[in-house]
């Protein structure tokens, strides 16, 4: 068995390191796209990666687009990405709380 966990470190690591490079480029965008017109941002991409405009991909994220608001966008990109929950911070006293 420690043959096994030992040859699957490698990947676990290269996953992560993966997930961390995706996160931020993601968060970066979003950071950078903060001052356009987010469905503007979204026909650009779609094009960019040749998605239909017909798809149900695109009408749900035209749709999020539209109701996106500055705050929100900034809460997206401050999000940690796991269960829409907001990033960590400590407060005055030491403890974890949520930044919402």
């Amino acid at each position: 068995m420690r043959g096994r966990s030992a040859s699957l470190l490698p990947w676990i690591v290269a996953f992560k390191a993966l997930k961390a490079i995706l996160l931020t480029a993601l968060g970066v965008a979003a950071l950078s796209t903060i001052h356009r017109d987010p469905v503007d941002v979204v026909v650009r991409v779609a094009l960019a990666v040749h998605l239909p405009v017909t798809s149900r991909l695109f009408d749900r994220a035209v749709t999020l687009a539209l109701r996106a608001t500055p705050k929100r966008e900034i809460a997206v990109a401050h999000s940690d990405g796991v269960g829409g929950r907001g990033r960590r911070s400590d407060d005055d006293n030491g403890r974890r709380a949520c930044a919402r």
